[in-house]
């Protein structure tokens, strides 16, 4: 590898690596501490890009979706709120769920962070 990947930019883990699949989309970068991934990229220099690129945590939707079930914090749109922030719950087969089944317009996510423990 040519280029030296930057800490995960959601957990500051150093702990990751290039993943190939052997697919025609088969290269990424994963981190093996919170799960953040850049998604496949037909080269290990587009996976290495993506990953050294930083978006301020966001990632817009139409670039990439998660890859695992969990809750992730989400920005959406809609009538009341055009820019509103929340936690909601992603699943890869059946998209966003919201918690009273509203459907919401999710336009950017990033992974929960690590709740604040106190030092002893």
């Amino acid at each position: 590898m040519s280029e030296q990947l930057k800490p995960c930019p959601f957990c500051s883990s150093t702990i990751t690596f290039i993943g190939d699949d052997k697919t025609e989309m088969r290269y990424y970068v994963y981190c093996a501490y919170c799960s953040a991934s850049t998604g496949r990229r037909r080269t290990e220099s587009d996976a290495i890009d993506s990953w050294n690129t930083r978006h301020d945590g966001w990632i817009p939707v139409t670039e990439r979706l998660p890859e695992l079930t969990r809750f992730y914090l989400v920005t959406y749109k809609d009538g009341k709120h055009p820019n509103a922030v929340m936690e909601l719950r992603f699943n890869p087969s059946y998209g966003w769920a919201s918690p009273d089944g509203e459907k919401l317009n999710v336009v950017a996510w990033q992974p929960m962070l690590e709740p604040y423990k106190e030092s002893k």
